[in-house]
């Protein structure tokens, strides 16, 4: 699969990740650990995605 595509795919879907999250979260957190976590799980989805593309190809 061309890399490209799989950058786009993981940006899409840790995008995402950050919209359930800045929704979900508040309900059971208050604002700013809410906000805070929403964030953190944004930037830990795009970087396992970026590892593993990296991998991926590191390996072909």
């Amino acid at each position: 699969m061309n890399s490209v595509v799989l950058d786009v795919s993981v940006a899409a879907a840790s995008l995402i990740v950050l919209i359930l999250a800045v929704f979900a979260l508040p309900m059971v957190l208050p604002a700013g650990y809410a906000t805070l976590l929403a964030l953190i799980l944004f930037m830990a989805c795009m970087s396992a995605g970026g590892y593993l593309i990296s991998n991926t190809y590191k390996a072909q």
